[in-house]
């Protein structure tokens, strides 16, 4: 017996068509109109527009054929901040009347496209839980319709309307998550709201307020388990107002993004980190990074970043991976060992980390698992010739390291 792919349950049909690329569902989608129906559902479920003519060929579409305005799920403008002038009146009447038909919307990322934005801006969509979006004035007509956001974004630079804003009013998201945005926005919308998860970027002029922040958070009754922190200046008051409320914090990131170096500035901020993690005791991940040195590796950091970890690791008991300005990141393994690894794929860092760590434990006087861990990645047999030539003549022994696929390897140097 024949059986007609358009006989099958459409619950089926839907698993079909999931794993479909777009042409082949354009053409499954024309043999029949129940076909027609399932495959519109995964043709139009994500819509990504990066130019106005293929947008307004799709924004006519969902003018035209309601079917496949309903099954959009995730909106994407991906514009420049500047469009031909001679299509903005009639592209945003257009605009406006396919959004209004968008109500099963669930994610739009507009952050690039203030001006589209702000056409969607009064609109209410009904089933929006996350978007990524331009912070400007039109921000707040937007939340005030959508008080069931989950996750909010903001683009941080801000629109000139907003360029001066100080204070906004509170607004009401309850079911909030995760937000990332401008302190302003957060002063805002994270008090009182369910979010854990928030990115913060700092307004670099002096009236901030960390402390009034944090403290209305914490009596709001939110509970913050990660927090990044995008700033120009490295703020001790930061940390002092982290400690009153960072009970629960499980991850804490601080950025600095100024294309200034201050070494003073930074050596007084991560010495205020000891008293700080006293009161993060639920505290795993640290991160203290510094974009101005992203591309300045020196393996001679890792010396004053490893007796940093090793100190913060007795404070903080539960601290399992530290991120600091040579970009290193530090894990916790074994119980008690510090271990410098990579955070990218540079295969020469990669080994010069793993040439100071060889060095460190066998000319240092550290605990037994630093070797046990070093025996491990490198072969029990090299670290113990490594180790009594050091012995026998005070001095390492010149060796070579190459990158294998299950570690590193360890060589004597060629005489």
């Amino acid at each position: 017996m024949s059986v007609s792919l358009t006989t099958l349950p459409v619950e089926l049909l839907d698993c079909i068509a999931e794993y479909g690329d777009r042409n082949g569902l354009l053409s499954l989608s024309q043999t029949h109109r129940r076909m027609n129906r399932v495959c519109l559902r995964w043709i139009y479920r994500a819509v990504a527009l990066y130019d106005i003519t293929r947008a307004i060929g799709c924004l006519k579409t969902f003018i035209s054929n309601i079917q496949s305005a309903k099954s959009v799920r995730v909106l994407v403008f991906r514009f420049g901040r500047s469009d031909p002038p001679e299509l903005l009146g009639a592209f945003y009447r257009l605009l406006r009347t396919a959004l209004n038909n968008l109500q099963s919307v669930e994610y739009i990322d507009a952050a690039t496209c203030p001006k589209i934005f702000t056409v969607m801006s009064t609109i209410h969509f009904t089933r929006l839980r996350e978007c990524s979006i331009p912070f400007c004035a039109d921000i707040v007509p937007f939340l005030h319709l959508h008080s069931k956001l989950e996750g909010l974004s903001l683009d941080p630079v801000p629109d000139t309307s907003v360029m001066w804003w100080t204070f906004l009013q509170p607004i009401q998201l309850s079911d909030l998550q995760m937000f990332s945005g401008p302190e302003v926005v957060a002063q805002a919308v994270v008090p009182d709201s369910r979010a854990s998860h928030i990115i913060i970027f700092w307004d670099p002029r002096p009236q901030r307020d960390f402390g009034h922040f944090f403290e209305t958070i914490a009596a709001s009754g939110t509970t913050l388990l990660d927090v990044q922190n995008i700033l120009i200046t490295w703020d001790a008051p930061l940390l002092a107002a982290m400690a009153k409320c960072g009970a629960s914090l499980t991850s804490f990131t601080v950025r600095n993004v100024s294309s200034v170096h201050q070494p003073l500035e930074i050596e007084d901020f991560l010495a205020g980190m000891d008293a700080t993690l006293h009161s993060l005791r639920c505290l795993t991940a640290l991160s203290i990074i510094e974009d101005a040195l992203a591309s300045s590796f020196d393996p001679a950091d890792l010396d004053w970043e490893f007796a940093t970890v090793r100190r913060w690791g007795d404070i903080a008991p539960a601290l399992a991976c530290c991120i600091l300005p040579s970009e290193t990141q530090w894990l916790r393994i074994r119980g008690s060992v510090w271990y410098p690894s990579n955070q990218s794929d540079d295969a020469a860092h990669l080994l010069a980390r793993f040439r100071w760590f060889v060095t460190t434990v066998i000319a240092s006087a550290l605990p037994a698992e630093y070797l046990q861990v070093l025996e491990s990645i490198g072969g029990r047999d090299m670290v113990r010739a490594l180790q009594t030539a050091f012995e026998r003549d005070g001095v390492l022994p010149e060796f070579v390291l190459a990158e294998k696929p299950d570690g590193i390897s360890i060589a004597f140097s060629p005489a």
